[in-house]
């Protein structure tokens, strides 16, 4: 496929019926840093926020530290029912996390296309202090979390035409 497939190609394809963005604090356009950069990508700290009601429940991270990169990220409880994060108290400390009201936590998408499978990474969140905009890449253990969780495919053999969550 030689055209970039954009969050609403994945969100008419993965929810057809139109999955209700959850009630977040974080707002279009907000800036957030990650002090520590990403796993593996240590210079992406500086992203801005991107959300329409349009394309919900993908949400867009583009990174200002890097033009070329932006990611499509998704609430996991979506796709998991009961996603559980156990946050570190030296992460909570990193991002000022005072109370658990204030995490908003998210999955980063992986797109394949040709045919089109979304997965998402569920070992690998992102949480977001929504009060002082400050977020972190967890790592998580002990889990059955998978990096490669199914949330659609074309392919028969991988749930066929429909959401797979």
């Amino acid at each position: 496929m030689s055209e970039e497939l954009s969050r609403q190609t994945i969100v008419d394809a993965a929810f057809p019926e139109g999955a209700a963005a959850p009630a977040g604090t974080l707002e279009d356009g907000v800036e957030v840093l990650f002090p520590a950069g990403l796993v593996g990508c240590a210079s992406w700290n500086r992203f801005v926020l991107r959300s329409t009601d349009e394309q919900a429940p993908i949400q867009t991270l583009e990174c200002l530290d890097d033009s070329n990169v932006s990611l499509f990220i998704l609430d996991p409880n979506i796709v998991v029912e009961d996603y559980i994060v156990e946050m570190p108290e030296s992460d909570q400390q990193a991002i000022e996390l005072e109370s658990a009201s204030d995490a908003s936590v998210f999955v980063i998408l992986v797109l394949r296309h040709d045919p089109l499978v979304v997965t998402a990474n569920l070992l690998g969140p992102l949480v977001i202090n929504s009060r002082t905009k400050l977020g972190c890449q967890l790592v998580l253990e002990n889990t059955e979390y998978s990096v490669r969780h199914l949330v659609y495919s074309e392919t028969p053999e991988e749930g066929g035409k429909e959401d797979a969550a």
